[in-house]
Order: C-alpha cells, then structure tokens, then sequence
C-alpha cells in the first residue's frame, strides 16, 4: 500500500511540477559571438630539411550563431579561419596551410559564465606556396571537430565578454590546433 501512495505522490509531484515549469515565461535567445586570438599547431610530422623555418605560432578567427534557450544545453552554427603553420624557404620561397572550418556546435553551461562547447562538420584545407614568380593553390575537404572551454561575462544586457580555450582536429591531413582567443557576444534577439 505504502508503494502504491509513493508512486502515486510522485507522479502527482512531476505532474505539478511540469505544469508550474509551463506556466513561467522562459526567454530564448539568439547570440553572435565572434573571436580570434593565438594558435598553435600541434601537429606531428617529420622535421624539415636544412634552411627550412617552420613557424607554428599563428592565429585563428570565427563567428558562431548559438540559439540558447534556458536550459543546460544550445546549439548553433559557427565559421572561421585558422592558420596552422607558415614556412619560409629562406629566400627560395614560403608557404602556408589554413583552413575554414564551419560546424555546427553544442554548448552546455557548467557553471555561471563557464561552458563547455563541441563542434563537428568540414574544413576547407588549402596550402599556399609562394616560389620565385609563382603561386601554387591547392585545397581539399576534411572532417572537422573541435573542443572548447569558455568564460563569459556580461558587461551589460546585450555585450558579454570573455575567453576561449580550444583544442581543433582536421583529419585529412592529420593537422591538430590548441588556440586561446577572446570574444566577444551579442545578444541579437530575445524572445
């Protein structure tokens, strides 16, 4: 008997409270938030020959679209840029890879002002080689995925400002980025 009053209760509980979660106004809105900051490439591959000069320390850029609703979790679209390593030839020429990645993200909130953000989707590798009166383009498409820790706080209604930590994987060409950026966040639409 006693069983039957406890499942009874507590379907009477989640029913009541399902009803008062329906009946208070929850917001949704929608956020652009752009960012761009320092990369490394972290990527393995063989050393270079003699009078070759790798330089990993480079730079990335995006712009993501998130719709947040008043829940843990929102999800949106995101594009960028990343440079993943420059080499110079030493007079002989130079050359680049960079990448546009444009995936579709998820991102839950942790604590207040710190979420955790994932994407997957494509990149858009291309390599850049300048030679002596020359300029070589190739480019090729890869998967796409990314891993991000970020902090934001608000400066007013609409502005957030903050920080990214975010670790990017392109697997065509196994190339790997750690990146750390700031951000900026608009609050586009409240409703």
């Amino acid at each position: 008997m006693i069983k039957y009053l406890l499942i009874i209760s507590s379907v009477i509980i989640c029913f009541g409270v399902n009803v008062s979660a329906r009946n208070t106004d929850t917001l949704y809105t929608f956020n652009a938030t752009i960012g761009g900051g320092y990369s490394l490439d972290v990527s393995e591959f063989a050393a270079p020959k003699t009078g070759l000069d790798i330089n990993r320390n480079q730079y990335s850029l995006f712009a993501r679209l998130m719709w947040q609703p008043e829940h843990l979790l929102s999800g949106g679209i995101e594009g960028g840029y990343a440079v993943f390593y420059s080499v110079d030839a030493q007079g002989r020429g130079s050359a680049y890879r960079s990448a546009i990645p444009i995936y579709l993200v998820l991102s839950m909130k942790v604590l207040d002002g710190l979420s955790a953000t994932t994407g997957f989707g494509i990149g858009i590798e291309s390599s850049t080689v300048f030679g002596i009166g020359e300029t070589i383009n190739s480019s090729s498409v890869s998967f796409a995925l990314m891993g991000a820790v970020q902090y934001m706080k608000a400066i007013d209604e609409d502005f957030s400002l903050g920080g990214e930590a975010r670790y990017t994987s392109m697997d065509l060409y196994d190339d790997e980025l750690v990146s750390l950026s700031i951000l900026i966040r608009y609050k586009l639409l409240e409703y």
